[in-house]
């Protein structure tokens, strides 16, 4: 099984979602539409099922979500701890923009951590939606949890660089 097999699975159920070969691997929730690049596309290993699986479960989110975007923790059973740590900080922020020398400064950076909790937020339930999926279809391998640890750091390095 590819990883566009995979994909196309996991998004049959889902109105309006597609999937297809790309340059890299992300779903574009504009066209809902799930792109795959072609090592991922047509990879059978471990790696390419997990990413392939990852893309798809961001439909999932979207058409859970209806759209709204980092608004992941809502669905969430208990919410993370980065969550509230990034609105408080955020609201810390503001009140201390009457008082620091640097407001603009504090409020940016307590902005950028809520935004990176967010994002993380949204990379992470990917994963676990991925996993999940592949646990009860059949296709779990011990590299898999492996795979999506490792794509879900690199995530992690791609937020706080936004």
């Amino acid at each position: 099984m590819t990883g566009l097999k995979i994909a196309q699975r996991m998004i049959r159920l889902l109105p309006g979602v597609t999937a297809g070969v790309g340059t890299c691997d992300w779903y574009e929730p504009r066209i809902r539409h799930v792109h795959l690049s072609p090592r991922t596309a047509r990879g059978e290993d471990m790696r390419a099922l997990a990413c392939a699986a990852h893309e798809a479960a961001h439909a999932v989110q979207h058409v859970r979500l209806h759209g709204i975007s980092f608004r992941v923790w809502q669905s969430w059973p208990v919410q993370s701890p980065l969550v509230p740590l990034g609105l408080f900080s955020a609201t810390l922020a503001a009140v201390a923009m009457k008082w620091h020398p640097w407001p603009v400064a504090i409020f940016a950076a307590c902005v950028a951590l809520g935004r990176v909790a967010a994002v993380m937020l949204m990379e992470w339930e990917a994963s676990t939606i991925a996993l999940g999926w592949l646990k009860l279809h059949g296709f779990e391998h011990p590299d898999s949890a492996h795979y999506l640890r490792r794509l879900w750091r690199s995530y992690l390095w791609i937020a706080i660089g936004l």
